[in-house]
C-alpha cells in the first residue's frame, strides 16, 4: 500500500485481530509510524501497530519508541481505540505480548475453553456471567468473580491505575474481570480468567 486510507487501516486491523500479524502487516509498521501525528488516522495507526506487535512481531526498537511516545500522547484523550493503545504500550515496551488483551478490554467479552472439561465458555463481563457458548439464551450460567481492585498487582495494577487516571471506568471494571475468577457452568471447575485468555 503506497498510502493508507481509512478503509486500508480498517481492513488491516480486521485481518490482524482475526488472524494475528503476518509479513504484510509487519511490513506496514514503518508506514504506520509515519501516521502517528495524523489528526484523523493517528490513533488507529498506533492502535494497529500495537496489535501487530502484541501478536509477536519482531520488535524494532526505533519504531517501538515512536509508537510508545505517540501512545503516551494520544491515550488520555483516546475514545474508540483506548483499550488498544493501553494494551499496545506493553508490546511497544517489550513488556508483554498479549494479543487478546485489547479486544477483551474493549468488547468486555471472551470465548475460552474450560481447562477441565474443554467446554467452550463465553465470559460476558457486561453481565458478569460465564455461560456455555452453545446455549443460545441465558440458561445455565455461573457468576464471574472480579478481582478486588486493591488486590491487583504488577501489570494488572499498572493497567488499572492508568485507566483510573483517565477516568475509564468500563476499562477499569474489565481489568478486574480479566484478572478475576470464573467457574465453568457445566463441570464447576474454577479458573483464573487471565490464565485462559492471556496464557499467563
Amino acid at each position: 500500500m503506497a498510502d493508507f486510507s481509512q478503509e486500508d487501516l480498517d481492513e488491516l486491523m480486521g485481518d490482524v485481530l482475526d488472524g494475528g500479524a503476518d509479513e504484510e502487516s509487519v511490513a506496514a509498521l514503518p508506514q504506520l509510524a509515519s501516521l502517528v501525528d495524523d489528526p484523523e488516522l493517528g490513533r488507529q495507526a498506533v492502535a494497529l501497530a500495537g496489535a501487530i506487535m502484541a501478536s509477536g512481531a519482531a520488535r524494532d526498537e526505533h519504531l517501538a519508541n515512536i509508537f510508545l511516545a505517540a501512545s503516551n500522547r494520544l491515550l488520555p484523550e483516546a475514545d474508540d481505540y483506548y483499550a488498544y493503545l493501553l494494551a499496545g504500550q506493553l508490546a511497544f515496551e517489550g513488556t508483554k505480548h498479549w494479543p487478546r488483551l485489547a479486544q477483551g478490554l474493549d468488547l468486555r467479552y471472551y470465548d475460552v475453553p474450560c481447562p477441565s472439561c474443554g467446554t467452550n465458555i463465553s465470559l460476558v463481563f457486561e453481565l458478569a456471567i460465564a455461560k456455555a457458548s452453545y446455549i443460545d439464551d441465558i440458561g445455565d450460567t455461573s457468576p464471574l468473580q472480579p478481582l478486588d481492585a486493591d488486590a491487583l498487582t504488577g501489570i494488572a495494577r499498572r493497567l488499572y491505575d492508568t485507566a483510573s487516571a483517565h477516568g475509564r471506568e468500563r476499562v477499569m471494571e474489565a481489568i478486574r474481570y480479566m484478572f478475576g475468577r470464573a467457574t465453568c457452568p457445566l463441570c464447576a471447575t474454577e479458573f483464573t480468567v487471565s490464565d485462559q485468555v492471556l496464557g499467563s
